[in-house]
């Protein structure tokens, strides 16, 4: 048995992950995709032409949400279906908001190629515009407001996440947006390890609170995604480093939020800080089939 009471093997690695699945799949846990928030110490590279354990810089792009006034909006909302941000500059809530209505943006463009009309996210500041603002209703910030054949059909308040934001865009505009993987938090470190030593390809989100609060944010609806778009084939991952002690020491992460992509037991990649919280799915499961090659 290891330190942390899991099941320890002398044989080669094939067999050693062979009794780790054993052990797993007697366990208790019910682990379909996971989320980490945290570091863990697996550092050997990976050799053979296979992906390397340095840090791997990517050049993002995101989803852009258009700015609109009062007359773009109302233009916006009788030619088709919006999804309004009502937000401030100076509003916290309403940062942390943001990338994920640019995960959603992402989603609902994919509806262009089956010829569906594609909702438009927008935002409208409130300072600006604060006259449209109380036309609508708005009495706390965010608001997000969802519009249909010209009239609200719903709307939500504050930081929601990403699967609270499908549902209503899902019922507003009768898409089929959530699928039905869905990301796990993984609670301690013998989760954790337990999972990499079973899985033969494994990635970890590691989100964190406070000055990462935004970052993780955009990152938990990414690996969100990821999940339901690749769950089928690869475990996904993620826990919070405020609340499993030491994961981010473990894993030797030097800012955060991270992604970690484990292969058979081994650290063969990571995006820490602006890197990860702006990567996207598509980049993802570039690096997720180049592991899987």
């Amino acid at each position: 048995m290891s330190e942390m009471g899991l099941p320890s093997c002398g044989g080669g690695p094939p067999q050693c992950r062979a009794r780790f699945r054993a052990a797993y799949a007697a366990s208790a846990l019910t682990v379909l995709c996971l989320a980490v928030k945290g570091p863990l110490g697996f550092t050997q590279p990976m050799k053979g032409g296979q992906l390397e354990s340095q840090p791997r810089q990517l050049v993002t792009t995101r989803a852009e949400l258009t700015e609109v006034g009062p007359a773009e909006l109302e233009a916006a909302i009788r030619s088709g279906p919006v999804v309004l941000d009502v937000y401030a500059v100076w509003c916290g809530p309403c940062k942390m908001l943001e990338p994920t209505l640019e995960k959603l943006a992402e989603q609902l463009s994919a509806f262009e190629e089956e010829g569906l009309q594609v909702p438009q996210v927008l935002r409208m500041d409130s300072d600006q515009h604060s006259a449209k603002a109380t036309s609508l209703g708005v009495e706390g910030l965010p608001t997000v407001i969802f519009f249909k054949g010209g009239a609200e059909v719903a709307r939500l308040e504050g930081a929601v996440g990403l699967s609270q934001l499908e549902e209503e865009a899902a019922a507003a505009f009768g898409m089929e947006l959530a699928g039905e993987e869905s990301v796990m938090q993984l609670v301690t470190m013998a989760e954790l390890e337990l999972l990499v030593q079973v899985e033969d390809v494994l990635v970890l989100g590691v989100l964190g609170g406070g000055k990462w609060e935004q970052g993780s944010a955009s990152l938990d609806a990414t690996l969100q995604l990821l999940c339901r778009q690749f769950g089928q084939r690869v475990q996904v991952a993620m826990t919070d480093a405020s609340k499993v002690p030491g994961v981010a020491e473990s894993l030797q992460l030097g800012d955060l939020p991270a992604v970690v992509l484990f292969q058979e037991g081994s650290k063969v990649m990571q995006l820490e800080g602006p890197d990860a919280a702006a990567v996207r799915v598509e980049e993802l499961e570039d690096l997720l089939s180049e592991a899987m090659d």
